[in-house]
This record gives C-alpha cells, structure tokens and sequence, in this order.
C-alpha cells in the first residue's frame, strides 16, 4: 500500500506523522488520506519508519497527493505568516556593475552578484487557491488589496506551467517537487534563487550600476 507521511485529522488538519506517537494518539483520531478522502491509519512501529498507509486497498494518486499537499501547506504558512506579522521572503539575485571607467572605456564593468531579499506579503497580502484570473487558474492566487497586481505560485509534480502563462508576463514562482522531503522549503519562508527546485519565472530586478571601485578599479583591460 501507499505510504504517506501527511494527512488530514478529524478537524480537517494536516497531520505529520512525526508529530504522532502511540502514548499520544486517541483512539478516536481518525485520518483520511490528502488525495483520494480514503481513511488512513498511523503506522507508528519503531522498526519500520512511520507513514500513513490506506486501511484498505485503493487506487490512490500520490502525484495527486504532492500536489494537494503542496497547495496547502503553502497556503497554510503563508497565511500564518500574514496572521503572526512575520515575511515570507524570496531572494532574488542581482548583478553588481561598476561605472567608475565608463567614460573612459564607454562600458561599465561586472563586478559580483548579491541576493536581494524581498517579503511577498508586503506586496501581494492576499492568497487564494485556485482562484481564475483571465484565461489561467493558478494553484494559488497571490494578490494586493485591489487585485492590480498578481502573483501565480505553482506546484511542479509532473508537469511545469505551460508556454502561454509563462508567456503572459504574470510572475510567477515554481516548487518542484519529486517527494514529500521536497516540501520542507515551504517551512523556512523564503524561497531563494539558489534552491534548485525553485524557480522564478518573468521576475525582474535592476542591475546595480554605480561606483563600486572607487580609485582602485577591480578590472584589467588589455589594448593592442
């Protein structure tokens, strides 16, 4: 049988199986699986890792399952985050241009690049699941107070958003996932450029142009 890590509870919370011992578990809990609403029941042996697993067989989709589990989990801390007053930062990456030489050399030089640290919720306070915004429904909607300005959050199991969104201009940001261990990004509240399994997608941030050498020019040029 499947055997998954997450589920819902009675009061229709996500559940983790770690959070789960034999001492503490009720015997009236019961559990239903994220993707196909089966019951679950907790496997909490100490040979065998713990999971959830169906109590009967059944035709059960774990892509579905990661995908589900995905959206709410993003959902979920997102809005606990608005609802405590803490960011759910992403880092985008910057690239840093000297233009100490310009006049003389007519360009401006690469110098390094930084991360610049933005808090979504500071732009985008409102979230809402699968909420259609012209032709496309994202997983989750990000959005201002007055719905100007939108952000689309995707979760990549199999397949990646299609050419036309990523075409239309929306920014959008995708996780992609190939197991549950792939979530527990969601969990630290920042997405960064540097995380392989995030991608970030019609988002633009200006190159930082400026004096950054001062006398001591950092590059060597060579004229023949």
């Amino acid at each position: 049988m499947i055997k998954y890590r997450s589920a819902y509870n009675t009061n229709r919370d996500i559940v983790c199986i770690d959070s789960l011992s034999k001492e503490s578990r009720k015997r009236e809990d019961k559990y239903i699986c994220i993707s196909c609403e089966k019951e679950l029941i907790p496997k909490l042996g100490k040979i065998r890792i713990k999971h959830f697993s169906h109590k009967k067989e059944v035709l059960c989709s774990s892509e579905t399952y990661l995908h589900k589990l995905g959206k709410l989990m993003f959902y979920n801390e997102y809005s606990k985050c608005k609802r405590e007053n803490n960011p759910f930062n992403i880092e985008l990456e910057q690239k840093i241009f000297c233009n100490n030489r310009e006049k003389e050399f007519k360009k401006v030089c690469y110098i390094d690049k930084k991360s610049v640290t933005i808090n979504l919720l500071d732009y985008f306070p409102l979230i809402k699941m699968e909420k259609r915004i012209g032709l496309y429904i994202p997983d989750l909607l990000l959005s201002d107070y007055n719905g100007n300005i939108n952000l689309f959050f995707e979760i990549v199991v199999t397949h990646r958003s299609s050419e036309s969104k990523i075409n239309s201009s929306n920014k959008i940001i995708e996780l992609w996932i190939e197991e549950e261990k792939d979530l527990e990004v969601i969990y630290k509240h920042c997405f960064s450029f540097n995380e392989p399994k995030i991608k970030f997608i019609n988002f633009k941030i200006n190159d930082n142009i400026g004096d950054h050498c001062g006398n001591v020019c950092k590059i060597n040029y060579h004229y023949f």
